[in-house]
């Protein structure tokens, strides 16, 4: 063990677990020491949410330095206290990359100690990303604007999430504002944080990368600041939004390649203005429309897709539809087929659900360029009782609902086949999540045929994740 360099066991000692590595302090002192080695600690993340899920005080007080501190404030003030001394956070020499704290403004005190704890991490040196959630309603906004303030003085920040704003003094927060280093900037959106969000934009204009405003407001028909404000940022690249009104000046923003729009029914009177962004910015390269918060209804955000084609112009190569899980239909599906042959550069597609109109309208000639279709969650209202009554003598042997059945069953549709033969190049992707596969003691009629073994015995994988995508296996025997 003399032998072995410093170096070394610094290689060895940084992938261990927090218990072990605070026990290695006790074996003697040059272990000890090695155990505190900046190099040890640098990239592993403290906080409650993450791996040390009792208490954050011995990382404050031990480690030189960490990749993120997840505070929640209530732990150390008020009637919940229940871990160590306020002086901690004021005091603590653990700098960290990444801030995130949750702070109860209703709590005596809360507001100022998250202050001192954000000041502490900037007055150590590393800090670059801090994210702030507001618990509790804030009745004068006193206490909120002064956190605010506190990060808007920091001038080396790179990236800012809040959450939670109820009431804030523009003229506060705008006195302290000296950061113009943001790159991140993330506000849930509402009309008493509308002030702070402009003025974060426009004191960080020049260094603003990427722009995320969405919230649980019912209404943004007021907020006729802010899309002129992400017009003039010149380094803009991704945004995600609401229907902004007068959102259709963003369009002369050159540098912007990724748009995300959230559609809500309450949001439909600046809809025109969205139609216009999508219609007018030819530079961009991804779209994501996101009904996830919208009802069924076939009238609502149709404009936004015909907009992607109505300059013929479009340099899209990525369009997605996100609907909610409750949905087994995909409104949307008409208007797309009208917006594809105006889509010359989309190769990637992504939709909630299939629907049998959509499998028959794409081609070569609609969507020429397009490369992969990915599904999130199969529908089987088509061709559901035709596909059963084809294979089976009775319907009572499917054992499967209609509406969740397996992707398997699917496969077997007429539509399904029609698009991988008309569309010999184009890859099916479909989810590999075991909530959407029969298993081998369920089969539905389709799993029961032998075929596609790799989708039949999906289901006994619990490891798989909503997020993986299977590729649709070609020319496979039934």
């Amino acid at each position: 063990m003399e032998r072995l360099p410093d170096n070394a066991m610094v290689n060895v000692i940084q992938y261990l677990d927090l218990t072990d590595l605070f026990t290695c302090r006790l074996v003697c002192k040059r272990i000890g020491a090695v155990a505190v080695h900046p190099d040890v600690w640098r990239d592993r993340p403290g906080g409650r949410r993450e791996w040390w899920k009792e208490c954050v005080c011995p990382v404050l007080r031990v480690a030189p330095c960490s990749d993120s501190l997840n505070i929640n404030i209530s732990d150390y003030c008020g009637e919940n206290k229940t871990f160590c001394s306020q002086l901690l956070l004021a005091l603590t020499r653990c700098a960290a990359r990444t801030v995130a704290v949750s702070v109860n403004v209703s709590e005596r005190g809360a507001v100022a100690l998250a202050s001192l704890f954000i000041r502490r991490q900037e007055e150590l040196g590393r800090l670059r990303a801090v994210q702030i959630e507001l618990d509790e309603e804030d009745e004068n906004g006193d206490d909120a604007s002064v956190l605010l303030a506190t990060v808007a003085s920091m001038p080396d920040l790179k990236r800012l999430v809040v959450a939670g704003i109820t009431a804030s003094k523009p003229s506060l927060v705008s006195l302290y504002f000296t950061s113009a280093s943001l790159e991140y900037f993330e506000c849930e959106l509402r009309p008493e944080s509308a002030s702070f969000c402009a003025l974060v934009i426009a004191a960080n204009a020049n260094a603003l990368k990427e722009v995320v405003l969405v919230g649980k407001s019912d209404s943004c028909s007021k907020l006729t600041s802010l899309a002129p404000l992400l017009a003039g940022l010149p380094n803009l690249r991704r945004l995600r939004c609401r229907m902004l009104p007068g959102l259709g000046v963003v369009a002369d923003s050159a540098s912007l390649r990724e748009l995300t729009l959230d559609v809500r029914p309450e949001d439909q009177p600046s809809a025109s203005g969205a139609a216009a962004l999508l219609s007018g910015a030819n530079q961009l390269r991804a779209v994501t429309l996101d009904y996830t918060l919208a009802p069924c209804d076939l009238d609502l955000g149709v404009s936004l897709v015909l907009a992607l084609g109505a300059s013929g112009q479009s340099a899209v190569e990525s369009l997605t539809f996100l609907n909610s899980e409750l949905n087994d239909e995909l409104p949307q599906a008409q208007p797309l087929l009208a917006a594809l042959p105006y889509l010359p550069a989309l190769r990637h597609l992504q939709v909630g659900v299939l629907t049998e109109a959509l499998l028959l309208g794409i081609s070569p000639a609609s969507a020429p360029a397009l490369q992969t279709l990915s599904v999130r969650r199969p529908s089987l209202d088509f061709e559901w009782h035709r596909y059963n009554d084809r294979i089976s003598d009775s319907l009572d042997t499917v054992t499967c609902c209609k509406h969740h059945a397996c992707v398997h069953s699917w496969l077997h549709i007429d539509a399904v086949n029609t698009l991988l033969s008309v569309n010999p190049s184009l890859q099916l992707l479909i989810p590999t999540y075991s909530y959407y596969y029969c298993g081998l003691l369920n089969s539905c009629v389709a799993c029961r045929q032998g075929c596609h073994p790799k989708l039949r015995d999906c289901k006994d994988d619990q490891n798989l994740k909503l997020t993986q995508n299977m590729l649709v296996p070609r020319n496979i025997p039934l």
